[in-house]
């Protein structure tokens, strides 16, 4: 580690790097389970997930995606707030062997448009306050499916969102999450260092490939 100044002033104690093991990101989730199981991994209003639920969670949406035709190499965008889906949904997408591609529920529609154009996203997760703008952009991308959710999904049992009246190609996030089994997936996935896709738009592993 080459030396910086700022080095001089760094807190004692406190490593000025960190050693990231070459391990597909599920690994890390899967050991962060082994570890603290039952611990609470985060919480969103007065919903809370365990770090077993929340992998487990990621485990069958990695499944259902591979039952609706999304896994090695195909890009999946994640068009949502700071919800519990949004973890959901980074470690399902990973755990299948797709490419996780953030959009910020920020951006005006024709940035979203360039975004999924220019990652050539298969899929969209959204949110139902955020649907309007995924619908007016879709015509002018080449995705393919849109699961939709909202907060009505992380109640017991949950109350899938109204993809019907969405349009074709909408699907509640939660009605296509309950279609996955909570197995590990046999996807081989090498995280190998130099093995990454890299767009304008969007970042990701693909040491699946």
């Amino acid at each position: 580690m080459v030396e910086r100044v700022w080095h001089r002033h760094w807190p004692k104690g406190l490593p000025v790097s960190l050693d990231y093991p070459e391990v597909p990101v599920g690994a890390i989730l899967k050991g962060s389970v082994e570890q603290f199981g039952t611990k609470t991994a985060l919480v969103y209003g007065t919903v809370s997930y365990t770090f077993h639920e929340l992998y487990r969670n990621a485990l069958r949406f990695s499944s259902a995606l591979r039952k609706n035709g999304i896994g090695k190499g195909d890009v999946v965008a994640v068009h949502l707030f700071n919800t519990p889906q949004y973890m959901i949904a980074y470690y399902g997408i990973l755990l299948s062997g797709a490419v996780f591609c953030p959009v910020s529920p920020l951006l005006p529609p024709d940035d979203i448009a360039f975004q999924l154009r220019d990652c050539d996203a298969a899929m969209v997760i959204t949110h139902e306050r955020l649907a309007d703008v995924i619908r007016q952009v879709l015509s002018q991308t080449s995705v393919r499916r849109v699961l939709v959710t909202g907060d009505g999904e992380l109640t017991s049992p949950f109350r899938p969102v109204d993809s019907e009246a969405l349009g074709p190609g909408w699907s509640s996030f939660a009605r296509t999450m309950s279609q996955g089994d909570p197995d590990p997936p046999a996807v081989a996935i090498r995280p190998v260092s130099g093995t990454w896709m890299k767009t304008d738009t969007c970042l990701s592993s693909i040491g699946s490939k």
